[in-house]
């Protein structure tokens, strides 16, 4: 199975009151993260932002158990994935 996407999402507010989600994808490595969309009209309240960056996040998917995969084949078994990233425990 394709490893799961590295990514998250996140509240802004550019302007008090005024609320946008953001979805960020993890890069090449831990530390890299780029914009992969976001909300292009605001929201009077924060957990209306979250609400709607979770269904997008949600429409990245096409199977919900399984979350939005990558186009890139499983690491072998034997690897480290956590050392694969740049991180360890």
């Amino acid at each position: 199975m394709n490893p799961l996407r590295r990514i998250s999402l996140h509240v802004d507010e550019p302007d008090p009151g005024h609320f946008h989600w953001v979805l960020m994808e993890e890069g090449t490595d831990a530390y890299t993260w780029a914009e992969l969309s976001s909300s292009k009209e605001g929201y009077d309240m924060w957990i209306d932002a979250w609400r709607q960056g979770s269904r997008a996040l949600l429409a990245l998917t096409e199977d919900q158990t399984q979350g939005p995969r990558s186009q890139e084949l499983a690491m072998p078994s034997f690897a480290d994935p956590m050392g694969a990233r740049g991180r360890r425990p």
